[in-house]
């Protein structure tokens, strides 16, 4: 999925667009001429990448646990 990006500018004059985008989007991009890029995302879209992290850490432990995959083949 492609991040679509906005300018920091553009998010201060039009807020309520761009919350419109990003409803739309989950996550965008905000360019900034003087500084770093930031991402805005959604609360959702968050929480998701935090369950999947999670999941993944889960799985690889269970893996390290178990007898056969502590072996290297």
């Amino acid at each position: 999925m492609l991040t679509q990006s906005v300018s920091f500018s553009e998010l201060s004059k039009n807020a309520k667009r761009v919350a419109e985008r990003l409803d739309k989007a989950y996550r965008l991009l905000i360019t900034r001429r003087d500084g770093q890029d930031l991402y805005l995302a959604t609360a959702g879209y968050d929480q998701d990448r935090e369950e999947t992290a999670d999941v993944k850490a889960r799985l690889l432990a269970a893996l390290l646990a178990a007898d056969d995959g502590a072996r290297v083949r």
